[in-house]
């Protein structure tokens, strides 16, 4: 029995194509989106489930509370987009923007991003849950305060990102370049990193390293 990949999204083997419309409720299920601009949309809970978007421009969109479920977006461009207190589930993000986009207090579980540019992301206060981010650029980005379960990072450039006041148990940041990230070292603890990232992180708090060769 083939076991199902819990990160990759379920879409219909039929996808109609999206007619350019959004229903009342907000509601967009098993289509497809392709080179288009959804521009200045204001709403509410808006929700896309089982939506293959490709090429998509999201344009000075205000989308609170968004749900993505079920989705895969590629090519896209999401940057500056408003979406607080999202919800994110089972959804891949390849070789997409989102730079500035606002996603705090949001809730994010089995969602895979690559080769995303997510500069100034705004993910603080958020809840993420097996997670991977591969080959992304988060450079100022925000994930203060937030809640990081079973989250892969692989090559990501993580430098001058916030994470205040988030424990980092458990996160692995070997691959990745920390230069300047800022943390609350009452919560580093447990947080892998290469030996070079090591040195770094101990002149942080004034600890000088003796090279015992040289004496």
């Amino acid at each position: 029995m083939k076991v199902k990949n819990p990160f990759k999204p379920i879409l219909s083997s039929v996808l109609e194509d999206y007619d350019g419309s959004i229903p009342e409720d907000g509601r967009l299920r098993d289509i497809e989106l392709k080179n288009t601009e959804l521009r200045s949309l204001s709403m509410e809970r808006m929700e896309f489930n089982g939506v293959r978007i490709n090429n998509v421009n999201f344009f000075e969109c205000d989308l609170k509370q968004l749900q993505i479920i079920d989705c895969r977006f590629e090519n896209c461009d999401f940057s500056n987009l408003k979406a607080p207190s999202a919800l994110f589930y089972r959804s891949e993000f390849i070789d997409c923007k989102g730079i500035g986009a606002d996603f705090k207090k949001s809730s994010l579980r089995y969602c895979t991003f690559e080769n995303c540019k997510l500069a100034y992301i705004d993910f603080s206060s958020c809840k993420m849950e097996n997670m991977i981010f591969k080959r992304c650029d988060f450079t100022m980005g925000a994930l203060s305060q937030s809640v990081l379960n079973s989250m892969t990072l692989i090559t990501c450039n993580l430098d001058e990102v916030e994470l205040l006041d988030t424990p980092l148990n458990g996160l692995d940041v070997s691959t990745c370049s920390i230069n300047h990230i800022l943390f609350s070292a009452n919560q580093l603890r447990g947080i892998t990193v290469s030996s070079e990232q090591a040195v770094a992180l101990i002149s942080l708090f004034g600890i000088h390293i003796k090279d015992e060769s040289s004496n």
